[in-house]
């Protein structure tokens, strides 16, 4: 589970290469020092041969920082190496981004589960809980898009993240809610520019009161991407706002 050491690094990184390997390195340590209970002292020492390493880098001698990120590497394998199993375990966890992961795969079952199981009562009397538990599904999918990026981009999941993708599935609990709604008063349009079509969501069959609450695939899709494309549903709630 401990990160290789490839003695070949040596001088072979870019400058930001090598912020982001710094970055990274702090980021595992301070993981390892919350998880570990034992080499305290020993994480200590490491985390102020860190601070050697931001100077090195902040007075652009990248030779030495370089190699005193290499020298860290190979005493935090050992420190996690040394680790118990549980806080291997747990460390492992927390570094690598598998809790928000593995909460996105169990929310998305259990919403499938209960969209399925069609036992779930409409939310106040007119939306129905397939709606926001769709929208639930599309942020979920958000959290194992981002996790990958996060560690495309940056090597690891900033806190904030971590916070972010924590709170995302309620987030989208509540923009289903309101998708659903907007769907219903008319307020949100599909231009479907493939189809050289203008679709109007409030006038599709499920939702001209003939069955008010019937899923359809255009507002299935509207809840999901309500979830998933956040930024884009807080985009269409500015547009609806009142201009001041």
């Amino acid at each position: 589970m401990a990160d290789s050491i490839n003695p070949e690094d040596y001088l072979v990184w870019t400058k930001e290469e090598l912020q982001k390997q710094i970055r990274i390195l702090e980021h595992k340590i301070f993981i390892a020092q919350k998880r570990s209970k034992k080499n305290q002292d020993k994480i200590n020492a490491v985390l102020e041969e860190l601070k050697k390493a931001f100077a090195f880098f902040s007075a652009k001698n990248f030779i030495e920082a370089e190699k005193k990120v290499i020298d860290i590497k190979k005493v935090k394998n050992e420190i996690i190496n040394n680790m118990d199993i549980y806080d291997h375990t747990t460390y492992f966890f927390s570094s690598w981004g598998l809790v928000p992961i593995l909460t996105a795969i169990s929310t998305i079952i259990i919403s499938f589960g209960l969209i399925l199981s069609n036992k779930v009562p409409p939310i106040l009397d007119f939306v129905p809980a397939w709606a926001p538990l769709t929208a639930v599904i599309g942020a979920s999918v958000q959290i194992l898009v981002g996790v990958i990026n996060d560690y495309k981009e940056d090597g690891m999941i900033s806190k904030y993240k971590s916070l972010w993708y924590f709170v995302l599935p309620f987030v989208g609990f509540v923009f289903g809610f309101m998708a659903f709604l907007l769907i219903q008063a008319g307020l949100i349009n599909i231009n479907m520019a493939q189809f050289n079509q203008s679709v109007n969501l409030s006038q599709s069959p499920a939702l001209s009161g003939k069955s008010p609450i019937e899923p359809n695939a255009f507002t299935i899709i509207i809840c999901f991407l309500a979830g998933y494309a956040t930024d884009w549903f807080m985009g269409v709630l500015g547009k609806l706002a009142p201009a001041k």
